[in-house]
């Protein structure tokens, strides 16, 4: 319970950082992280999105994305993300 609570305060001092600098890879990339795994797929999904907004598109990304896509039961999305992460791997 105190890891699970950890994770939670973690998550919104995240989302509060996010918040003051709404346009910080870094950020964005922790919030979202913190928001799949504290169980906020629709949370962790908008700010995967809003990191391939600002231009970043790396395997992470799109990992990210499916995870949280797949958790919100879209599956044939989250399949392309997937696919787009495999993608993304082989450039690197």
């Amino acid at each position: 319970a105190e890891r699970r609570d950890d994770l939670a305060l973690a998550a919104r001092a995240a989302l509060a950082a996010h918040e003051l600098l709404p346009d910080h890879a870094k950020l964005l990339r922790g919030a979202a992280v913190l928001q799949a795994r504290t169980g906020n797929a629709p949370g962790a999904l908008r700010l995967y999105e809003r990191l391939w907004e600002l231009g970043h598109d790396d395997a992470a990304l799109h990992q990210g994305r499916g995870e949280a896509l797949h958790a919100l039961g879209r599956m044939r999305d989250a399949a392309q993300a997937f696919r787009t992460a495999i993608a993304s791997g082989d450039r690197s």
